[in-house]
């Protein structure tokens, strides 16, 4: 009787062992795999580190790039205004021309008119 369970425990003890070989053949395995793991995340961690450093140096160039188109647009737009404001002064320096134009042709008929009438008195004053 004792036989057997001597035998049964051996038995269970090599069992325990294979299993306790497994297991640490596992463990092992699992610890060479983590290390694995933590370098390809640092390798990983690294380039995105450098990914996000470029990344930004692209955005304070965007950024520069936006603030000059900034100042030319309102430039444009200032040069827009100015212009408008000479095309309105063209315009004003025109009508004053032509009413210019026309003061000057009333005058010039009516001193016309008074010429003839001058002359016509003349003849008279001659014959």
């Amino acid at each position: 009787r004792h036989g057997t369970t001597l035998g049964e425990l051996q038995k269970s003890h090599a069992n325990l062992a294979a299993d306790t070989a497994s297991r640490n053949a596992q463990h092992v395995a699992s610890l060479e795999r983590i290390v694995q793991l933590e370098g390809t995340v640092s390798t990983t961690s690294d380039r995105h580190g450098a990914d996000l450093d470029t990344l930004k140096a692209a955005h304070a160039k965007h950024e520069v790039l936006h603030s000059k188109h900034s100042k030319e647009v309102d430039m444009l737009k200032n040069g827009q205004a100015i212009h408008a404001t000479v095309a309105e002064r063209v315009k004003n320096v025109e009508q004053a021309m032509d009413t210019q134009a026309h003061e000057h042709s009333k005058h010039a008929s009516d001193a016309h008119g008074k010429l003839e009438d001058f002359h016509g008195r003349l003849s008279t004053c001659e014959a």
